[in-house]
């Protein structure tokens, strides 16, 4: 998402400075935040918004289709009951729910932090959500339309989306989650804040997105150069705002290998029954990735830090091999 929105600072469609309620007029929905001072779209990329993610009311964004027009909630596979029934699965529905103080979901006190946007960070998966929604507003499409159009057909990523149907569901792998103690296969399941999460792609597919990042918004391949950004605009997107984030890429993640600490540049995350981890050595232009269908917790993450360590060291040896035999010929 954050090579969507760098593109359309790029074209002039948004602008960090923007104020979202500003772009939220027109009869959508109030962000009653308590902060006293207009959340911005920088404020929002840069997780300083002070929208908080309650777990009682954001895992209700989880849901299955049942294909019939009706839902069920993710969460009630395991604790039903835990989710009204008809609340809103929609991206605009869910988010009025949760930052409108008319909304089902609004707690002032659970929702945002008490300090004034910009003050203070915290991650935030709703935050992210309306940011994609910004978009939206903005442009006219939806954010999988525009990022379809604007980076996913351009580099050739036929297999990359954030709507299932647009994929071959029997290529999807089935996330997998704890439930009473045993590691049970979920069905696909759809997110109402889709934009905070939810792409699915093949690594192949991400590896050509990493390395157009690498090489500042451009693909090189044999015959031909696709550009999705300018290199301007990739600069900005990876460049710090505040603390250690540009517009929503990581930046400085420490990672230790080759016996020393590395700066990379990237993102990580996790949904139920899935996780990715997407990072690269902007010193020694190598990256790695890694997509797994199983619940993340702290014992598997520090082996995924392991596993990374370990693929960032072989990726910088077979680039020391490269670049020997080119200085042997």
């Amino acid at each position: 998402m954050g090579t969507a929105i760098a593109k359309a600072l790029e074209s002039g469609i948004l602008d960090l400075d923007h104020e979202v309620q500003y772009l939220l007029a027109g009869g959508h929905f109030n962000i009653d935040n308590p902060g006293l001072r207009p959340i911005t779209l920088e404020h929002l990329v840069t997780h300083r918004s002070g929208i908080k993610d309650y777990r009682p009311a954001y895992r209700c964004s989880f849901y299955i289709d049942n294909g019939d027009g009706t839902h069920t909630k993710l969460v009630d596979l395991e604790e039903p009951g835990s989710c009204p029934d008809d609340s809103p699965i929609t991206l605009a529905g869910f988010l009025g729910a949760y930052l409108d103080s008319e909304g089902e979901f609004y707690n002032q006190n659970e929702n945002f932090l008490a300090r004034a946007p910009g003050e203070e960070y915290i991650y935030s998966n709703i935050g992210a959500a309306l940011a994609g929604y910004s978009l939206e507003l903005s442009s006219g499409f939806t954010l999988a339309d525009y990022a379809k159009m604007k980076i996913f057909t351009p580099l050739g990523m036929v297999n990359t989306s954030w709507r299932i149907p647009e994929l071959i569901p029997d290529n999807i792998a089935k996330p997998h989650y704890p439930i009473n103690g045993n590691l049970t296969a979920l069905p696909l399941y759809e997110l109402a804040t889709w934009p905070d999460g939810g792409l699915r792609s093949s690594a192949y597919e991400m590896a050509l997105f990493l390395a157009t990042i690498m090489n500042g918004g451009k693909l090189s391949t044999g015959k031909k150069e696709i550009r999705i950004l300018e290199a301007d605009s990739a600069a900005q997107m990876l460049t710090p705002i505040t603390d250690n984030f540009g517009i929503f890429w990581i930046i400085d993640w420490p990672l230790q290998y080759n016996g020393k600490i590395n700066k990379l540049i990237g993102h990580n995350g996790a949904d139920p029954g899935y996780f990715s981890y997407m990072f690269f050595n902007p010193i020694d232009k190598i990256g790695a990735l890694i997509l797994g269908n199983s619940e993340l917790n702290e014992e598997l993450e520090e082996s995924i830090n392991g596993l990374a360590a370990k693929l960032f060291e072989a990726a910088s040896k077979l680039k020391i091999k490269e670049a020997s035999k080119l200085c042997h010929y």
